[in-house]
């Protein structure tokens, strides 16, 4: 034993002993003190919430799903959602893009007893009507085409499910499974990147978490759907894996996408030989002079019958494309001719500004630098004027009838590089940018086989061809770029065509 150790009889009990309080005996006050403290944490679980905190635990669903909901003037998410509604009367609001919002007048009660674990909780179903019979449509357009430029995706800026989010809205709009079938399908020359690819398959129905593995098996699948002439089709689908497939399928090709290969290459083979037609004459009109373009068949958007794989983007595959003889303007449309048409129609003007950004027809920069609706430099090409006031200059030209015989059009495509490609013509490299008739979508080249599709006048993109004082030699014939059609900029403008009308 340690020296240090007390001994045993220098150990004296300690007790402490509690006095009366008040006269009152401490094992009865005691029990008086635990039971009030007991009672507090009572009070504080069970009954203090729901005075503190009244409200209703309400769930929200509505068909379509993805709705805001908003009680009075708080937001609470999007359906389907479980959120806390504070005690009070006000208007449950359920709003999606597209329908017709629907308010319905929701009083939020509360639970006394136990509101902490088990609160007082409700549920609300509401049933959305589109506002019309375009607007599901017009709403998914516009927002599959504006995400469509920003291809490619990645791992952080990610392609929201915007397919299989349409057929949710399109079923509650009460379309059927062909139309909603016909509708996506438009879209196959949007999808030009894996993550859009894999949501738009899951919406037609043809995969639930994924598409199978290889190019061959899900040529089988997409095949029935949409043919698969030369080719084309397997490069789409290369197109849409993830980078490393698409590596690999171009440094060692199977044997059955060689043969897709040679289809394709094939198809680019160029018609039998023909004399070369002669340009239609010359024509000299009040809107300037305008040179003839002949009938041609070639190859849209490439130099010869050879092709790059769509291994990275942007991608772009030869398509062959025939024209009818056309005229096209010797130049841009200028500021000065543009000023006419504003002072013709003055919805158009600058001053209006306001009115068509809020239609969503210009942006804020639309005009920029006009001063009392006036150019500074009529002499110069017109800029900063979107696709749908270019197309508004050219249904006001043709209430001019200038040129007997004649429509005048926003080229496409098609006849734009056409006429660039013409001997002696001077398009490229020069002037502003140039708005034409054409949709833009990443994938176009990987779809077309020959035409274009049906253009829809609500497309978010148009495309864009020429380039701007850029060095000579630096855009080619066949390169394009898309814009939003409602967009402007201070290197974009157009010029005219003109076609045979009756």
């Amino acid at each position: 034993m340690s020296s240090d150790s007390p001994s045993p009889e220098s150990v004296q009990d300690i007790q402490v002993r509690l006095k009366p309080l008040f006269g009152v005996e401490p094992k009865f006050y005691l029990v008086i003190i635990y039971g009030l403290v007991l009672l507090g944490v009572l009070f504080a679980l069970l009954v203090l919430p729901g005075l503190t905190n009244p409200g209703t635990r309400v769930t929200v669903t509505s068909t379509p799903p993805g709705a805001a909901v908003t009680f009075g003037p708080k937001y609470l998410g999007t359906t389907p959602l479980t959120a806390f509604v504070p005690r009070g009367a006000a208007g449950l609001t359920v709003s999606k893009p597209g329908f017709t919002a629907k308010t319905v007048p929701y009083s939020s009660g509360s639970k006394l007893l136990f509101s902490l674990f088990a609160p007082r909780t409700d549920s609300v179903e509401v049933q959305l009507v589109p506002v019309d019979a375009s607007s599901v449509a017009n709403r998914y357009r516009a927002e599959i085409g504006r995400w469509a430029l920003g291809v490619p995706f990645t791992a952080k800026y990610r392609f929201p499910p915007l397919f299989t989010r349409f057929v949710a809205d399109a079923k509650a709009s009460g379309w059927t499974t062909d139309q909603i079938k016909v509708f996506l399908l438009e879209f196959r020359q949007a999808v030009a990147d894996p993550q859009m690819y894999a949501d738009f398959g899951k919406a037609l129905g043809l995969w639930d978490s994924g598409a199978p593995e290889g190019i061959e098996a899900q040529h089988k699948i997409w095949e029935p759907l949409v043919g698969a002439s030369s080719g084309r089709l397997a490069l789409w689908l290369l197109a849409n894996q993830a980078k490393p497939v698409r590596d690999r399928e171009t440094a060692e090709p199977s044997d059955w996408f060689q043969a897709r290969l040679n289809e394709f290459q094939a198809s680019l083979k160029a018609p039998a030989a023909a004399p070369a037609p002669a340009p239609p004459a010359s024509l000299r009109t009040p809107l300037g002079g305008f040179h003839g373009v002949a009938s041609a068949w070639f190859l849209w958007g490439s130099l010869g019958p050879s092709f790059t794989m769509p291994t990275d983007p942007p991608f772009s595959l030869p398509v062959a494309a025939t024209v009818r003889p056309f005229w096209i303007a010797d130049a841009e449309v200028t500021q000065g001719q543009f000023a006419s048409f504003v002072a013709a129609v003055p919805e158009w003007a600058p001053s209006n500004r306001e009115t068509l950004v809020r239609s969503a027809l210009a942006d804020n920069d639309y005009l920029k630098g006009w001063v009392d609706n006036k150019p500074a430099t009529p002499a110069q090409p017109v800029a900063s004027v979107s696709w749908f006031a270019a197309q508004a200059y050219v249904d006001w030209v043709n209430t001019l009838k200038m040129a007997p015989g004649k429509k005048a059009v926003l080229p496409d495509d098609f006849q734009w590089e056409a006429a660039a490609r013409a001997p002696g013509a001077s398009m490229l490299n020069q002037g502003v940018w140039e708005w034409t008739a054409s949709s833009w979508y990443p994938g176009q080249s990987l779809v077309w086989d020959s035409v274009p599709p049906a253009e829809k006048l609500s497309a978010y993109a148009h495309s864009l061809k020429g380039g701007i004082q850029n060095p000579k030699g630096s855009i080619k014939a066949g390169d394009r770029a898309g814009w939003p059609t409602a967009g402007t900029s201070s290197g974009l403008g157009f010029r005219l065509a003109l076609i045979s009308f009756p």
